[in-house]
């Protein structure tokens, strides 16, 4: 039986497009993200789906970018 917790990601992170005077400072929450609990650990699973919104969202078009802070936490099922 795989062992999995679906995840809702917020993380700030700054972003440079072509050098630092491009700096951009953002929040961005409820990413969707699925741990499976035997393959990585919830902070490892949480990270990668900031760096796949990230790539998901501006491709090739940023020069660099730093993940300052993410935090997860567990869907609520519907009552």
């Amino acid at each position: 039986m795989e062992r999995k917790t679906e995840l809702l990601v917020e993380a700030d992170i700054q972003i440079w497009a072509n050098g630092p005077e491009s700096l951009q400072e953002i929040t961005v929450r409820d990413i969707p993200c699925v741990w499976e609990w035997d393959k990585s650990s919830r902070d490892a699973a949480a990270a990668w789906a900031v760096h796949d919104w990230i790539d998901n969202t501006f491709g090739n078009n940023i020069e660099t970018y730093w993940i300052l802070c993410v935090v997860s936490s567990p869907v609520k099922g519907e009552e």
